[in-house]
């Protein structure tokens, strides 16, 4: 129960990035103590095996966690092995010196309600789910290329192709998609802008169709005949396309951003703003650019923010620092599908992240009230396992969960099980039913007997 409890709080929520993320150094005060505290019942149930023992089985659990949750949207750090190794050995030295009283909670019938009413709190923590459409975009933003408009996030390089499409591409294009991109009803671009072959775009909205000179819509005109140069100045494009792009993509919820570009500089500081439709650097709707030899992508929802960076989707390893040289064009997206968000290089995706979780805000007052609940919970339930009669286990093991959903609908916090985490709901699941056995097994038979008779006195 320990183990389910345990996995459950540090492998959910169970989103599956594309390329492992990179190891983080460092930790807040929270982290130390819930990484120290995490890892006491481990030490204490295997303190008589020694402090060896307890070490290498914490290193080993932990550092299996750790490596797991590279591939899931946590914080993996080494910091937490070295902290969960420390607070196994603390609560193995604890218990040498509490014995008795660490026995007595480690005995099934204490332990089960506590994990339980610990599963409960990850699974019916009350949550709001908010929303990863657009309707928050603002379409009197500026189209930009190369800077945000207030000149302060300049990016130097090439730009030979972009397109815009109101949908999530199933799979990155790994070429250039002109110089003929399909129509919007055959699934293309609603603007495709082309500036090293044609000098045209188009512009393809439901019911319309606008053939683009890019030399008439954007602000600095491009040279014709060669790629979009940009040396930290931004390009416009016009506010009359601009708008219409964003009064058409607020009613959508997917999106896709791709440009064929080369980088003048693979390493640049940044964040450096390839293509923004954007206000200021606080303000966006959705931006794809740089920082340091990786890319970024963040979309505007009401769940991950007006930045867009609640997460941002960006690339952890590094892809343009594979190639030094600026000779050739590279084929970067930035694709979302109301879900999910994520960069693909040359076709492949190098990063991503899960907007969908930024729909779960913090419990904010919640937290408070889920705590009253298992708190009146917890009684009576450990009540119901210690009973040695099994109906009255099973009545106060009932009435423990009745007091707890009593408690979560009548403080308003009960929100419906959609808004619940799917995965650690799973676990709660579980873990109730391991509960099954203990709550319906045979009464104590010494409960059953009648009190001895007292012997009658031979006179």
């Amino acid at each position: 129960m320990y183990l389910l409890l345990l996995l459950a709080g540090t492998l959910t929520p169970f989103r599956i990035h594309c390329v492992a993320l990179r190891w983080e150094l460092g930790a807040s005060p929270g982290d130390i103590v819930a990484n120290v505290l995490l890892f006491l019942p481990l030490g204490a149930a295997l303190a008589p095996g020694g402090l060896l023992r307890v070490a290498a089985a914490a290193a080993a659990l932990s550092g299996a966690i750790e490596v797991a949750q590279l591939w899931l949207p946590r914080h993996p750090s080494p910091f937490d092995l070295l902290l969960n190794v420390a607070g196994a050995l603390a609560g193995a030295v604890a218990s040498r010196s509490l014995r008795a009283a660490v026995a007595r909670v480690l005995r099934t019938r204490v332990l089960l309600p506590v994990c339980v009413l610990g599963l409960a709190a990850l699974s019916l923590a009350p949550r709001e789910w908010g929303a990863t459409d657009f309707r928050n975009w603002e379409p009197e933003f500026p189209l930009l290329f190369g800077n945000e408009a207030t000149g302060d996030r300049p990016w130097t390089g090439r730009l030979f192709e972009v397109a815009l499409y109101d949908r999530a591409l199933e799979s990155a294009p790994a070429g250039p998609i002109g110089p003929d991109p399909p129509g919007y009803r055959d699934g293309g671009p609603v603007l495709w802008l082309d500036f090293s072959g044609t000098g045209r775009g188009v512009l393809q909205l439901p019911g319309r169709r606008e053939v683009l000179e890019l030399a008439a819509v954007l602000e600095p005109a491009p040279r014709p005949g060669g790629p979009l140069w940009l040396r930290g100045r931004a390009v416009r494009l016009h506010p009359r396309i601009a708008r219409a792009l964003g009064e058409h993509l607020r009613r959508r919820r997917e999106l896709s951003v791709v440009a064929q570009v080369a980088f003048d500089d693979p390493n640049a500081d940044g964040p450096a703003r390839i293509v923004t439709f954007s206000r200021d650097p606080s303000n966006r709707n959705f931006t794809l650019g740089q920082r340091r030899s990786d890319l970024e992508f963040r979309v505007r929802t009401p769940a991950t923010g007006p930045n867009g960076h609640r997460p941002a989707a960006r690339t952890p390893h590094g892809p343009l620092r594979a190639d030094p040289g600026t000779a050739h064009p590279r084929m970067v997206a930035g694709i979302f599908d109301g879900r999910r968000s994520w960069i693909a290089v040359e076709g492949r995706c190098a990063g991503d992240a899960f907007p969908e979780l930024a729909a779960l805000p913090e419990w904010r007052g919640d937290l408070v009230h889920l705590t009253v609940a298992l708190g009146t919970a917890l009684p009576a339930l450990a009540a119901g396992l210690l009973a040695r009669r099994r109906r009255r286990r099973v009545a106060l093991g009932c009435l423990g969960g009745l007091t707890g959903a009593g408690t979560l609908w009548c403080f308003g916090t009960w929100q419906g099980l959609e808004a619940y985490d799917p995965i650690a709901a799973a676990w709660a699941v579980l873990a109730l039913l391991s509960c099954l056995p203990v709550l319906l097994r045979p009464g104590d038979p010494q409960a059953a007997c009648t009190e001895p008779r007292a012997p009658t006195s031979i006179p």
